[in-house]
């Protein structure tokens, strides 16, 4: 069973596409078995206007235990990608509504965290260049084996898991940067400039103590345990040090003894 535009579809019909021998009953198989919970399932988009293929595709995506929707035409996957996220996308270059490096130019405009596959019967330098400059990850020249689209989904999926990943570090790092008061920023600058804490506290009129004591609280706001572990993940939460007059002056004073 799958879905074609989010309806679910009880009799799919023999594809006209096929794998090599036994393909169809060991995907079948894999679709039988036991599923990852719901939140846990790669979602893969299928977007072609013959139902044979996207059959066939659906079928060579079964090992992966994604949830595979299949589309006919651009505008039912444009309709789709407003409402509901998706992993990877495997896309037609010619559908009849418009084409998969219009759909590929439109998902790199509007910044959507998808990646895209792109399959085709022909595939021009021209077509290829094109589709890799609008963020396709792959381009499948038919016929293709199974194993090609897998390899090409699961690679897909995987940067869409690695790109959320990190952007949920981004997302925790500039929290935990945007709790530091303006008095820890101004330590922070002058520890990531390389200034020893005598120079930082001659520098911002400070005790050696409490330049230590504010340090202390970097570490602990930035979950660090070393000066690198600091820096990094400063610069991991968008902190641009400037270089203001008083870095300046104690990158050139750096040995003058506090007094």
């Amino acid at each position: 069973m799958h879905r074609e535009g989010g309806q679910s579809l009880q009799n799919s019909g023999p594809t006209l596409y096929p794998g090599p021998p036994g393909f169809r009953a060991a995907s079948q198989s894999s679709m039988d078995s036991q599923l990852l919970p719901p939140e846990s399932r790669p979602v893969v988009a299928v977007v072609d206007d013959e139902p044979q293929i996207r059959c066939f595709l659906t079928l060579a995506l079964a090992p992966l235990c994604a949830e595979a929707v299949e589309f006919g035409s651009a505008a039912e996957f444009r309709a789709a990608i407003d409402v509901r996220p998706f992993d990877c996308a495997v896309i037609d270059l010619h559908l009849p509504d418009g084409t998969g490096l219009e759909l590929a130019a439109e998902v790199r405009s509007r910044e959507l965290d998808i990646s895209l596959v792109l399959v085709t019967g022909y595939a021009s330098v021209k077509v290829a260049v094109q589709a890799i400059r609008d963020g396709v990850i792959d381009v499948l020249e038919k016929p293709f084996a199974p194993g090609d689209v897998l390899a090409a989904v699961t690679r897909g999926i995987s940067l869409c898991n690695q790109r959320r990943a990190d952007g949920r570090k981004s997302g925790a790092a500039k929290e935990r940067l945007a709790s530091l008061s303006n008095s820890e920023r101004e330590v922070l600058e002058l520890v990531i400039a390389g200034l020893p804490n005598k120079v930082i506290a001659r520098t911002l009129g400070l005790g050696l103590r409490t330049v230590e004591s504010r340090k202390q609280r970097l570490y602990l706001k930035l979950a660090a345990n070393s000066i690198s572990e600091l820096v990094q993940a400063a610069l991991a939460g968008g902190f641009e040090a400037k270089s203001t007059p008083s870095t300046r002056l104690a990158a050139a004073d750096i040995e003058a003894p506090v007094r």
